[in-house]
């Protein structure tokens, strides 16, 4: 499958949807215009990728191997908060169908909003996450 890769800018986030690789990270801000036209796509690719692994052509996942997905975000508002959330249940479907996930989320040490919205986060989409101070 082609990766899904997006170039940060002040702001859109980066984005790197890449399944070959197990390289799965959003960082930087999301205060987009249209976060519709920003969260889309990458919904879109995580629904094909999941109906991929649902037809057996990922098999590089294993208890050895979970697919990591990173989000090392700065700031993001209320409109991007409710799309990733969004992204987390795709996730969190993949996760269902069996392929072992890790969400970690990355947070600077002195940022207590960003570490209690990943909680918030992991709550709202009944995941486990990582939390990696910065």
């Amino acid at each position: 499958m082609k990766p899904y890769i997006l170039k940060s800018s002040e702001l859109i986030p980066g984005v790197i949807f890449d399944a070959d690789n197990n390289n799965f990270e959003m960082s930087g801000s999301s205060r987009p215009e249209d976060v519709r036209d920003l969260f889309y796509p990458m919904i879109e690719w995580l629904k094909e990728f999941g109906e991929e692994i649902a037809q057996g052509k990922y098999t590089r996942y294993s208890k050895e191997k979970s697919l990591i997905f990173k989000v090392k975000m700065e700031y993001f508002n209320s409109s991007s908060a409710k799309f990733m959330y969004d992204i987390f249940e795709e996730l969190n479907i993949i996760h269902k169908s069996g392929i072992p996930l890790e969400i970690h989320w990355y947070f600077d040490e002195e940022d207590d909003d960003m570490r209690e919205a990943g909680e918030e986060m992991q709550d709202l989409v009944d995941m486990e996450f990582q939390f990696v101070s910065m």
